[in-house]
């Protein structure tokens, strides 16, 4: 699931989970909404001009609330996760809800399906 946005689409992800885990999807992962300099006015102008201005607020605060006050994080293993207890909540209804519909499972002893080829064959 990428990316979630906190405020819009975080009471979405179990709904997402189940329709996914109907339509056949054995994992799932979820990252939250990343805004490198890139990206960051290209979301700002489309969530101002679809958005009631109440509901860009709540976003943006949402947004700050899982990132330690900023709007970003480019740090390495950072950058894909929030954190404080809204983002502990959020792993935690995930995990749930993968579990409970058996997403990320461990696969038993399966048979692979790729074998490895012989020796390589000469191209002259």
């Amino acid at each position: 699931m990428a990316p979630v946005l906190p405020g819009l689409t975080e009471s979405q992800v179990v709904p997402l989970l189940e329709r996914a885990a109907a339509a056949g999807a054995i994992s799932a992962f979820m990252i939250l909404l990343r805004l490198p300099a890139e990206v960051l006015p290209v979301f700002t102008e489309r969530i101002d001009a679809g958005l009631s201005p109440e509901r860009v607020r709540h976003i943006w605060s949402s947004l700050r609330e899982l990132r330690d006050g900023r709007e970003n994080v480019s740090t390495f293993g950072g950058r894909m996760t929030g954190q404080g207890p809204r983002w502990e909540v959020l792993e935690r209804t995930f995990n749930l809800a993968c579990r409970r519909l058996g997403l990320n499972a461990t696969p038993e002893a399966e048979p692979a399906t790729f074998s490895r080829p012989g020796q390589q064959l000469s191209l002259l």
